[in-house]
């Protein structure tokens, strides 16, 4: 009877300790509040070429709280847009290549868009940006909720 009680409280009290973290593994796909998070997109100083290989465009992850929540790429989609075409850009880490657009990180963590992080969108097989004063559109959706930021980028 001491033994059955004893586990029945000791498996209570590992219920209560683990009730927070089981509750953030088990909503996953709710909507995730981006806060006061943005993003801000610039021009790189390269000028586009013909070539299926440009640097085009630099992205920074910043905020205006002091939390700081990185993305994970699993949930990130970047796309571009010019004229009437679309292109879907993927990180390096994905091994992928020849899918339109590279994302090139400078944080630790492949797998995340870490906060504070600067991406650069690269070309990666095919010409996206062939002449100086090209507009691209930026789509940069997580979990499926558009980020807030820079729309539209000036390629020169």
């Amino acid at each position: 009877m001491r033994k059955g009680l004893s586990t029945l409280i000791c498996l209570l009290l590992l219920s209560i300790s683990l009730a927070g973290c089981l509750d953030r593994l088990l909503h996953q796909d709710e909507s995730y509040d981006l806060g006061s998070h943005t993003y801000r997109a610039d021009d790189t100083s390269a000028s586009p070429t013909e070539e299926t290989s440009d640097e085009l465009i630099r992205i920074y992850w910043s905020h205006t709280e002091s939390v700081e929540n990185d993305l994970l790429w699993n949930y990130t989609t970047i796309n571009l847009e010019v004229g009437d075409s679309m292109y879907e850009c993927h990180t390096s880490a994905d091994g992928e290549s020849g899918e339109h657009c590279l994302i090139s990180q400078d944080g630790q963590e492949h797998y995340l868009w870490e906060t504070g992080e600067f991406l650069t969108i690269w070309e990666d097989g095919t010409d996206i940006v062939s002449s100086s004063g090209t507009n691209v559109i930026l789509h940069i959706y997580y979990r499926g909720e558009q980020i807030p930021g820079t729309s539209e980028v000036l390629v020169q």
